[in-house]
């Protein structure tokens, strides 16, 4: 049996320990194609929600990241969005305010893809 971990890293510390433990390689074994990841935080998650992992799949994503439309600039919560042509997620604490506050002309947030904690 394992032990129960305590004190875990945080969301981050998943990724972390999929490569470093091989679990992504044995799930590749066992023949798992998908996985669906989400933060505890979020109350509202649909565990295993078919509608957003087979419309992954059918896209053909290696990963996708479920968002909900931030309303308000200071809003804490991470945005998706490019950077230098990449998508990542920027951390709410990471962003400026002023880069926040930027509306686009129909006077939505310009950063309103709001992370949900679901992958």
């Amino acid at each position: 049996a394992l032990p129960i971990s305590m004190a875990p890293d945080g969301n981050g510390g998943l990724y972390r320990a999929l490569g470093a433990h091989k679990v992504v390689e044995d799930m590749e074994r066992r023949g798992v194609e998908c996985i669906h990841v989400y933060c505890v935080d979020n109350i509202l998650v649909k565990v295993a929600d078919p509608i957003f992992i087979g419309f992954c799949v059918k896209k053909g994503a290696d990963c996708g990241a479920k968002v909900v439309e931030k309303t308000n600039p200071t809003e804490p919560v991470g945005v998706v969005c490019k950077v230098d042509g990449v998508y990542q997620v920027v951390e709410y604490s990471e962003i400026t305010l002023a880069t926040a506050q930027r509306r686009s002309p129909d006077g939505r947030l310009m950063f309103s893809a709001g992370r949900s904690e679901e992958h």
